[in-house]
């Protein structure tokens, strides 16, 4: 994939760059602060990422048009105005998306690689884009530290996260499940110390028996409870049947003759059944409606011992009190210091399968590839003196080596991510370097960079940002003199 066309307007200013598909260099012959940066961030900005344009630009007033291309087929045509981008895709059937930026951007980026590895995609540009002034120097607790940065995010590169990856793995779900059992498992050990002092402090010998007890006895309690309730239901179901049946012979009023022949009213009084049995049913019930109080004053003094503290605690002003309270209350929790031990270990071992899975991830399959790639490209630009399997890792917290090898020395670390992230994407993308050559770089080695990207990365479109002079041999040259609108003259070198 390559850019063959940068088309950029600004007010009423309009300009078209046209770029060869192989090698492309930028430069305004030994000038600074002429253009070659803005034209850079043109080529990003176009392409959908959050950063900003050079200070002479509004965003909202800048319309930038990019033409990709696959070999010498044009695929893609890229349209952004501000904040809202086209892609226009010519395929069998030609198609026009529009996304909103910055929101979308993970979505352009999908698109123009047709990739759904979003972890990937994230680190993009910290792949493709190399900013010397920081980017070759700066390597800091395995990142890449780069000077361009979008409004919203650092497009620096995270190596572990690249690593994770390339394996189909999310390194901040990883992280994030550890530390989560790293809490958990210090949160244990805090609660046993705190158990260990209050039981050391208040000298209790048997705490976890006398626990164990109490919910005992409450867990018997509650089925008495459960039994006596149902009991008393039992016999306040035949009682109250009984008493709507005397209810509905006091509404009938019923009338009757007596064996006198007296007419008599039909009452509670002078039915025939079994009053002594009835007196029974009534005295069982009292019985067990007794019974029941009586348990649910056992169930609260047991309750009372398991929570001694006042219920308010905010208006304790003594904090010694506080203290016992707090005491009393992890005493009488039931907590074991033995299930905690357990619970502890459990954790440990959780985490250290994670510490585990971690450490063959970034020091294993994918990353062996990686290192050997780097340390081919290091052979290439005479650093391989510098590469230490046990010191000099890629996922090295810092790089000690100064000057034009440590810039060699990460470039190779970088190309090698390069590559790999391209591989796994199955797209490659232009490499965009700006300012690659420091004072510290001479010619002879920012040849030796030019040419291994040519020679070991030879289907890839190179772009070049510099002053520097150096004997590479350009596609095309760009002289950006005046600015990305002023006068230029660009030559087609053979």
């Amino acid at each position: 994939m390559w850019v063959k066309y940068l088309d950029a307007t600004a007010g009423f200013e309009e300009i078209k760059y046209t770029l060869d598909k192989k090698s492309n260099l930028i430069t305004s012959n030994g000038h600074n602060t002429r253009g070659k940066t803005s034209f850079i961030r043109f080529l990003i900005w176009g392409l959908g990422f959050d950063v900003s344009l050079t200070d002479a630009f509004e965003e909202d007033n800048t319309n930038v048009e990019l033409g990709i291309c696959d070999n010498n087929k044009l695929l893609y045509k890229i349209n952004r105005l501000g904040n809202v981008i086209y892609i226009t895709e010519f395929g069998n059937i030609e198609t026009i998306t529009k996304y909103n930026l910055p929101d979308q951007e993970l979505d352009v980026l999908q698109q123009l690689t047709k990739s759904t590895n979003k972890i990937l995609l994230e680190q993009l540009i910290g792949a493709f884009y190399f900013d010397q002034d920081i980017g070759l120097r700066v390597w800091n607790r395995g990142k890449v530290v780069q000077k361009l940065k979008g409004k919203e995010k650092n497009y620096s590169l995270q190596i572990d996260n690249i690593l994770c990856a390339l394996q189909g793995l999310d390194y901040k779900k990883i992280i994030h499940k550890k530390e989560q059992f790293e809490n958990k498992k210090k949160s244990v050990q805090k609660l046993k110390e705190a158990i260990i002092i209050f039981n050391n402090d208040y000298e209790v010998d048997h705490v976890d028996e006398e626990i164990d007890s109490l919910n005992n006895k409450l867990t018997m309690i509650n089925f008495e409870i459960k039994k006596t309730k149902e009991k008393i239901d039992l016999y306040a179901s035949g009682l109250k049947k009984q008493e709507k049946f005397f209810e509905l012979i006091d509404e009938l009023n019923m009338a009757v003759h007596d064996n006198d022949g007296n007419i008599v009213l039909v009452d509670r009084e002078n039915l025939i059944y079994d009053k002594e049995k009835n007196n029974k049913l009534k005295d069982i019930e009292t019985f067990y409606q007794n019974h029941l109080k009586n348990l649910y004053n056992q169930k609260k003094e047991i309750n009372a011992k398991k929570d001694i503290h006042d219920n308010n605690l905010t208006k304790i002003e003594n904090p010694e009190l506080l203290y016992e309270n707090l005491k009393n209350e992890i005493n009488y929790s039931g907590i074991k210091i033995k299930t905690l031990d357990i619970i502890y270990e459990e954790f440990s071992k959780e985490i250290d399968k994670l510490k585990d899975e971690l450490s063959f991830i970034v020091t294993q399959g994918k990353y062996n590839d990686l290192w050997n790639k780097a340390t081919k490209y290091g052979n290439i630009l005479n650093v391989e003196n510098y590469f230490s399997y046990e010191k000099n890792k890629i996922r090295t917290k810092n790089l000690k080596y100064t000057g034009t090898k440590r810039n060699l020395l990460v470039f190779s670390y970088r190309l090698a991510i390069y590559a790999a992230i391209m591989e796994e994407l199955n797209i490659y993308l232009p490499i965009v370097l700006d300012s690659p050559a420091s004072q510290e770089m001479d010619i002879d080695n920012l040849n030796l960079m030019l040419n291994l990207i040519k020679n070991e990365l030879p289907s890839i479109q190179l772009i070049v940002a510099t002053n520097q002079k150096n004997n590479f041999k350009w596609g095309k040259q760009i002289n950006i003199t005046n600015g990305m609108f002023g006068n230029l003259d660009t030559n087609l070198l053979n």
